[in-house]
């Protein structure tokens, strides 16, 4: 039993590792990315030129100092269709259209390793149809590398925010998130909703942060 298992699996490995060698002329999967359709005829994947416009315009915005944040809220504001089940564009959404290098046209195989997905050999490159131009995909990451100052990471002896995850919206009850608009007088930390942070219609107005914090600590003493 021992022996046939092992047979069947270096059979299937052949057979994906001959396919992934055609990969150029034949697709391994039909799966594509949202702004890609495969066509069972042609068999091969064609552009949804609506949705790669939209990309398109995604990178772009990122690329001239847009944050994530502001993307989605002009997503939201100027009623562009979603892609998937969701009816509003979000932070993390955008963020994986941003940096996915499909758009660039490579396909990064997976295999399943105890249940986890992992990356299986080097990404195959001209597998889909090129969206973006490599300029502007480097340009987008730079960009967001730039703007990237809260990282994740263990927070050492200061928190920038003691009640992440905690906070929610008094008139939506969608979760409230922190933004630091800047140096004090004019700017400072702010408590926001996330959906009026993607402009989805909530009115609830900003909190200072350091309001907040005094507030509740003087009613906690332990």
């Amino acid at each position: 039993a021992n022996e046939e298992s092992a047979t069947k699996s270096k059979r299937i490995s052949a057979a994906w590792n001959n396919k992934r060698n055609l990969a150029s002329t034949r697709p391994l999967t039909r799966l594509a990315p949202a702004w890609l359709e495969f066509s069972e005829n042609k068999n091969t994947f064609l552009v949804n030129a609506e949705r790669a416009c939209i990309v398109k315009n995604i990178f772009k915005m990122c690329a001239n100092t847009c944050g994530l944040w502001a993307i989605a809220k002009n997503l939201n504001e100027t009623k562009v269709a979603t892609f998937g089940k969701s009816k509003v564009w979000n932070k993390s959404y955008i963020s994986k259209i941003i940096h996915n290098r499909a758009v660039l046209g490579e396909f990064q195989p997976h295999k399943l390793i105890s249940g986890k997905r992992k990356p299986e050999g080097e990404p195959i490159k001209n597998y889909f149809p090129v969206v973006v131009e490599e300029g502007l995909f480097y340009l987008a990451q730079a960009a967001i590398n730039e703007r990237t100052v809260n990282k994740k990471g263990p927070k050492g002896i200061t928190f920038s925010n003691i009640f992440t995850g905690l906070l929610y919206c008094g008139t939506c009850g969608a979760k409230l998130t922190l933004r630091n608009r800047g140096k004090l007088p004019k700017g400072g930390k702010t408590l926001i909703c996330n959906n009026k942070l993607i402009g989805v219609g909530c009115t609830m107005p900003d909190w200072k942060y350091q309001a907040v914090e005094q507030l509740i600590f003087q009613h906690l003493y332990e």
